[in-house]
């Protein structure tokens, strides 16, 4: 976004429910609200009177949902590991994966399983689970990420 001019707007409300800025963005020529609802890394939220762009932005979701994009491409988790082995040192907050308990502090790049989940009820000592979704190293939520690193200018261009 470097060298392009951001333009904040206004709809109806000054912010939401929670104090927070509600605004449109603008970057050079693109409409970047649009664009991520369009590649599918947004979805359509309502809320009156905020409602002058929910057409385009459903009409955007739709077609990004039946062409598969973003969000709507990645799979559901499941998890990729058999059970682990009897008697293993594994931690029981995961509880389908073998994970040895700290130390070392382990992350998802250091193990070879995704999409497993986590069972807070034994914490979560590696913090796999950072979304607090019950779903440690999701393959969704890295996805997006690299998207978003790597796409972000090309979205707004």
């Amino acid at each position: 976004m470097a060298g392009k001019t951001l333009w904040l707007v206004k709809d109806v409300s000054e912010t939401d429910r929670y104090g927070r800025l509600l605004r449109y963005v603008i970057a050079g020529e693109v409409f970047a609200n649009l664009a991520l609802v369009r590649e599918g890394y947004a979805q359509t939220l309502t809320v009156p009177p905020d409602v002058s762009c929910v057409e385009a932005f459903r009409t955007a979701e739709a077609e990004a949902r039946a062409m598969g994009r973003g969000l709507w491409g990645v799979p559901a988790p499941t998890p990729t590991a058999a059970p682990p082995p009897s008697g293993g040192n594994c931690h029981p907050a995961y509880p389908t994966v073998c994970i040895p308990p700290p130390p070392p502090d382990l992350d998802c790049g250091d193990i070879p399983y995704r999409n497993f989940p986590v069972d807070r009820r034994y914490g979560d000592p590696h913090r796999f689970d950072g979304d607090r979704d019950g779903i440690g190293c999701a393959v969704a939520l890295h996805r997006i990420l690299e998207w978003i690193k790597s796409s972000w200018d090309q979205v707004l261009t």
